[in-house]
C-alpha cells in the first residue's frame, strides 16, 4: 500500500511506502526493546515494523519529528529495510533538512541499489539542495531500474528542468 507524503510525480516529490498499511499496534504481545538487538530476527522484524508502522501514524499526522524518531527506530531494529530509509529520508526533506534526507537515502542506496524509487526519492533531495550533477546521476540510475512505463515520461521532464538549475556552491 502506497502513502504519499506529496504527489507522486517523479522527482518533483516524495513518495512513501507502507508495508502492512495498517495503523501501529502492539507486536504480538512482543515487549518493545527499542533498539536491543535480540537472538531471534523475527522479533526484530515485528519490532522495526511496530515503531515504522506508528511512524506512518504520526508522519499522516504531520507530527514529523516524532515520526523520524520512530522511523530511526524501526532502522536500528532492522537495519536491512529499504524501506524504512525511504520514509526516513522522506520525512527530513518534508522538513527541509535536505542534507539529513540526502546522508539517510544514501545509505538505502546501498542496502537497495536496485530500488528506483529510493534513487528517485534521492534525485528530489539533490535537485533541493542543487547539485545538478547529482541528481542528474541519480535520475539516470533512476531510469535504469525500469521505473513504472506512467513514470518515465515525468522522469524525463526532470532532466529538462534541471537546465535551469543553478548549482550549489559547496
Amino acid at each position: 500500500m502506497f502513502k504519499y507524503a506529496l504527489t507522486t510525480m517523479a522527482v518533483v516529490s516524495l513518495v512513501s511506502v507502507s508495508s502492512t498499511g495498517v495503523q501501529a499496534k502492539s507486536p504480538l504481545g512482543i515487549k518493545s526493546t527499542c533498539g536491543v538487538k535480540t537472538k531471534d530476527a523475527t522479533k526484530n522484524k515485528m519490532e522495526a515494523d511496530f515503531h515504522f508502522n506508528r511512524g506512518e501514524d504520526y508522519r499522516e499526522r504531520k507530527q514529523y519529528t516524532e515520526a523520524i524518531s520512530e522511523y530511526e527506530k524501526a532502522i536500528k531494529a532492522c537495519p536491512s529495510c529499504p524501506t524504512y530509509y525511504k520514509n526516513l529520508g522522506g520525512t527530513y526533506a518534508l522538513l527541509g533538512k535536505y542534507q539529513e534526507a540526502e546522508a539517510i537515502l544514501k545509505k538505502g542506496t546501498k542496502i537497495a541499489p536496485n530500488d528506483w524509487l529510493m534513487w528517485n526519492n534521492l534525485a528530489y533531495v539533490l535537485k533541493q539542495e542543487k547539485k545538478k550533477q547529482e541528481c542528474e546521476a541519480a535520475l539516470k540510475q533512476t531510469l535504469s531500474l525500469n521505473p513504472p512505463t506512467d513514470k518515465i515520461d515525468e522522469i524525463k521532464a526532470e532532466f529538462k528542468n534541471l537546465d535551469g538549475l543553478k548549482t550549489s556552491s559547496k
